[in-house]
């Protein structure tokens, strides 16, 4: 006997490629659906807590799919695999068993449900506290996942795969106020595009195998260069396809840009941010309330801040870029704010602060005015704003750091005489878009019609949303800082929290001329300990800031007292400049918020802060779904025909005409629902059609002559082909068509026009 030969390296290859054959594709398909999955990790703070865990399970599950699929050529039995992977998946995450055991299961839902409230209660990105959340992120992944691989590995339409992988982008463009990555959309579209390419590619190489094996196969050089002139012509649909989808879905998710989506990187110059505002709004609605900030100082601190937000786009505040041109690195110490008198420098006083681990920001919690920092890393200041953000992607987590600080003195009889701002300033700060609805100037107007003059104006404006204009205080209504949800805001609902209050104060003096901005921090903390006091998630607050000459940048509180505690002492009506207050001289203790409902409804949801009175974004959203299920309608009687027109254009020789004609008497009787035979002779499935169809003696004739080229073509020798013989074949395959449509009741005929199975069933 003698002994096996050894492979050389080339053949093993080969046979280890054999074996796999099919694998690399469905892992492809699996990848591609993860990346697409990867959009939504800003909707929750620790994102990889799922996309890890769903990265590993979709390996499995597509190689569990591709194994049964393999051994028993049966995509069904596949997917029911797949969904048990998933099952086992999701239980151990719940239970920490990988056996489902009917109490597992029972675990799991009580999970989802509690995961699918958390999303509906709490705004994107959800807090780690409540991680049941990610459950059903990587439940929905999963599901992604899977329905890829059945579309492009199961039925074998890896262009039907785009509907998942579109609805996960789909998904983040919604939720998210953040545009949907670039490159996250690109490297989908490419993964899609690359399994429609590569399966094309295999069933074309599949027929050419198949082809070169006859003795009178003619060379498919031309149907090669058809094919590939369709591809291109694909290929190019596709970049046209991804490019106006990416621009889309960036114009249409910027709509609701708020702070932290300006600098994704410094490739720009542009510093990476986090996002206060979000943070402020979710963590308003957490029921525990977390230490973020601790204080050392002699006096009770107030109005930590965080940010400032001076631009309005109609959309949203949020801060202008910070870049590395327009700030400067912290140096000890920072020059004074814009406009302020050194005479109104109040007493200066010492803290230390300590951030939290847990609160991972980037722009630095420092009181307005801090006149010296000294802090450890890289850390820049704007001089318009005096906020601090880190110059790299390092946060304050962690952070020790100390600071002197003075609260500006306010006289009230100076501010009435400011002069005209700085034109710089009061260009820039006084900004609104051009398409702003009247009603905001109206509404100020009618507020501030005695006052006679700046001072005053901002003042009555305070004074009527807290306690003049009936507004109420509550974190449940319609969030956001766009003109559709603050003109509702201020004309019907009036009811909001210190979002609402200090993004409408500042808008509406901005109409009257005034300059404004909004700061987002903190308000009031909790004592710790001697000479210690802790600032918490319950204590996030946003307040707006006007500009007067000589004394800068003042502090206005239009939230109501029951959160806020009593306005600022300068804004009563005195004479003797005053100290802007600290909490302990003129605040109330905290209350917690009402949860008071709205007296009138609100017209429209705006609970992703993206809603415009000027445009409907609902009716568009309404009718891009409509047209979306009416493309999904049409898709199968479209793939149909638009395989049919394929075929028939790459035919150009006997053996590629009587393939495409047989295809097509297949697909037919598949459609109708006929006596089809899977591996029959040609003259045995032609038989069980002629009993199947009767009609007439054309059609029947026409069919005949189908099945007769077909044998020639594919038992005689080489033969040429006519120049009518294509057009020939092809009328005879739709008369016969036509008349087998006729032969079978009226539904089934529709049925096989608008659910075509034969897209389904690839032979």
């Amino acid at each position: 006997m003698s002994e096996p030969r050894e492979l050389d390296p080339a053949e093993a290859l080969a046979h280890l490629l054999a074996a796999v054959r099919g694998l690399p594709f469905a892992l492809l398909g699996g990848l591609t659906a993860w990346v697409s999955v990867v959009s939504w990790h800003g909707m929750v703070e620790a994102p990889l807590g799922f996309l890890v865990p769903l990265l590993v399970a979709t390996v499995v599950l597509v190689t569990v799919g591709w194994a049964v699929r393999r051994r028993w050529q049966h995509a069904g039995l596949a997917l029911l695999a797949q969904l048990v992977v998933v099952l086992v998946v999701m239980v151990h995450r719940a239970t920490g068993s990988y056996l489902p055991t009917p109490g597992g299961v029972v675990d799991l839902w009580n999970e989802l449900v509690d995961g699918a409230l958390a999303g509906q209660r709490y705004v994107s990105p959800v807090s780690t506290q409540h991680p049941e959340f990610a459950a059903v992120l990587l439940l929905g992944g999963l599901g992604i996942a899977v329905a890829v691989d059945l579309l492009a590995c199961g039925v074998r339409h890896a262009a039907l795969a785009g509907l998942p992988l579109l609805l996960a982008v789909t998904v983040s463009a919604s939720v998210l106020l953040s545009p949907v990555s670039w490159l996250v959309f690109a490297l989908v579209a490419i993964g899609w595009l690359a399994l429609i390419s590569l399966q094309e590619s295999s069933r074309l190489t599949s027929w050419e195998s198949t082809r070169s094996q006859q003795p009178d196969a003619a060379d498919p050089g031309v149907e090669l260069g058809a094919l590939a002139g369709m591809g291109g012509l694909a290929a190019r649909i596709g970049a046209f396809g991804v490019v106006a989808a990416v621009l889309l879905t960036a114009g249409i998710t910027s709509q609701g840009r708020q702070l932290g989506d300006f600098g994704a990187g410094n490739g720009n110059g542009t510093l990476t941010t986090s996002n206060p505002m979000l943070d402020m709004r979710r963590n308003l609605r957490e029921s525990a309330d977390v230490p973020l900030v601790t204080v050392r100082a002699k006096e009770q601190p107030a109005y930590l801040r965080l940010t400032v937000l001076d631009d309005f786009t109609g959309d949203a505040w949020q801060p202008f870029d910070r870049t590395f041109d327009n700030t400067s690195v912290v140096a000890t110490s920072l020059p004074p704010p814009a406009g302020l008198s050194p005479l109104n420098q109040g007493t200066a006083s010492t803290w230390r602060l300590s951030v939290s681990r847990s609160f991972p920001t980037r722009w630095l919690p420092v009181p307005y005015v801090t006149s010296v920092l000294n802090i450890s890393g890289s850390w820049r200041y704007s001089a318009d704003t005096l906020d601090v953000i880190s110059g790299t992607d390092d946060t304050a987590a962690g952070l020790s750091y100390s600071l002197t600080t003075y609260q500006p003195l306010v006289d009230p009889s100076q501010a009435r005489a400011a002069g005209t701002p700085p034109a710089t300033i009061l260009r820039k700060m006084t900004d609104l878009p051009t398409d702003l609805p009247l009603i905001f100037k109206r509404v100020a107007q009618q507020v501030t019609a005695g006052a006679t003059n700046s001072y005053d104006q901002a003042v009555a404006l305070q004074n009527w949303f807290r306690s003049d204009g009936g507004f109420t205080y509550s974190t449940k209504p319609s969030s956001g800082t766009g003109t559709g949800t603050l003109e509702r805001f201020i004309t019907t609902d009036k009811v909001g929290y210190c979002e609402q209050f200090s993004t409408a104060m500042a808008l509406m003096a901005r109409t009257l001329g005034i300059p404004s901005r909004v700061s987002v921090g903190f308000l009031r903390p909790t004592k710790s300990g001697s000479s210690t006091w802790t600032f918490g998630t319950h204590d996030l607050h946003a307040w707006p800031e006007l500009y007067f000459n000589g004394v800068g940048w003042i502090r206005f509180e239009p939230t109501p007292g029951g959160r806020t505690g009593s306005p600022p002492d300068y804004t009563a009506d005195q004479t003797a400049p005053t100290q802007a207050p600290t909490q302990s001289a003129s605040a109330n203790p905290t209350t917690r918020p009402s949860q008071a409902k709205p007296s009138i409804a609100p017209n429209n949801s705006d609970a992703s802060g993206q809603a415009d009175s000027s445009f409907p974004w609902r009716l568009l959203v309404v009718v891009l779904v409509l047209l979306l299920l009416v493309a999904l309608a049409l898709l199968p009687r479209l793939l149909r025909r638009a395989g049919a027109r394929r075929r028939w254009a790459a035919a150009r020789s006997p053996a590629a005409v009587a393939d495409a004609a047989w295809t097509e008497v297949r697909a037919t009787a598949i459609d109708l629902e006929l006596g089809w035979v899977e591996g029959a002779t040609v003259r045995g499935n032609g038989e069980r059609l002629q009993r199947d169809v009767v009609g007439t003696i054309d059609a029947r004739d026409a069919l005949r002559e189908v099945v007769s080229f077909v044998e020639l073509t594919r038992y005689a020798g080489p033969r040429e082909l006519p120049a009518d013989l294509r057009e020939r074949l092809q009328a005879d395959v739709a008369a016969w068509t036509e008349e087998a449509r006729r032969s079978v009741d009226p539904r089934r005929a529709r049925r096989a026009r608008w659910w075509p199975r034969s897209i389904w069933k690839r032979g």
